[in-house]
């Protein structure tokens, strides 16, 4: 008798579960304004929905990104649920007025994610990231959920030096299927911008590029970050330094911060 009221209160708690109601978006009330958005920062991973607000009328979610100075960003949604598959993800200025980018799918050959990525120039930044347009509109529930996340996608390269008998190449690889834009900036060993020595370039759909910092960076020595619109682990590099006096080569791999 006890095993069969155990089995009871079992299938009870089952059925009650099955039946309770979707679980709200709890950033309901901070993300349905452009003017108190919430922050999405390194490794944010949220579950939202667009459930039609008091109207009824179409929900819209808003986000901000806080951006580093020589820094690089994505964002990407995905988890779509059926209702929202027509997701619209935009990324506009502080002021929610101008409009800078519009996600594509991460790949060419479509899907319903969507990812933005971008590159940030000298001065730190807010930007807003917006989400809108699913196809039940002012009829949606709960049920039309989607996930967003973001990372910062800048690459640190430890050490370069071009002092001396040694002199460091660069070598980024693409291995994205279209064009992507990089930026790379050199940092003396206390940390100051050789602004001077910033290179900016196209590396080509799957392509690589390779850079002899002892161009733009002559007679120094420190480390490297690298800005770019290839998202998180879009691309990958490497710096070599040669000693031209005993023939020996130091590899540094370019890094990422982890999710």
């Amino acid at each position: 008798m006890r095993t069969q009221a155990k089995v009871a209160s079992s299938v009870l708690v089952l059925v009650v579960l099955l039946i309770a109601p979707a679980q709200a978006d709890v950033w309901d009330g901070n993300d349905d304004q452009s003017s108190k958005p919430h922050d999405l920062t390194q490794g944010s991973d949220e579950a939202h929905d667009l459930a039609a607000r008091p109207g009824p009328v179409a929900d819209v979610d808003w986000s901000r990104v806080p951006q580093e100075a020589y820094s690089s960003y994505e964002v990407t949604i995905d988890g779509v649920a059926s209702q929202v598959e027509t997701l619209e993800l935009t990324r506009l200025d502080a002021s929610g007025s101008t409009l800078l980018q519009t996600a594509a799918a991460p790949n060419v050959v479509g899907g319903t994610s969507r990812v933005l990525e971008w590159k940030n120039g000298s001065s730190p930044a807010f930007g807003l990231i917006r989400v809108q347009g699913a196809a039940c509109g002012a009829t949606c529930g709960k049920d039309a959920a989607y996930r967003i996340r973001a990372v910062e996608t800048t690459i640190a390269v430890p050490r370069f030096n071009n002092i001396g008998t040694q002199m460091t190449t660069l070598l980024i690889q693409n291995t994205r299927p279209t064009a992507r834009s990089v930026t790379v900036y050199f940092w003396s060993g206390f940390g100051n911008l050789l602004s001077a020595s910033t290179s900016t370039f196209s590396v080509a759909a799957h392509g690589l590029a390779v850079l002899n910092t002892s161009i733009p960076a002559t007679n120094s020595l420190g480390s490297i970050t690298i800005a770019h619109d290839a998202g998180y682990g879009g691309l990958a590099v490497k710096a070599t330094t040669t000693e031209s006096a005993t023939g020996f080569s130091f590899d540094t791999l370019g890094t990422y911060k982890p999710r």
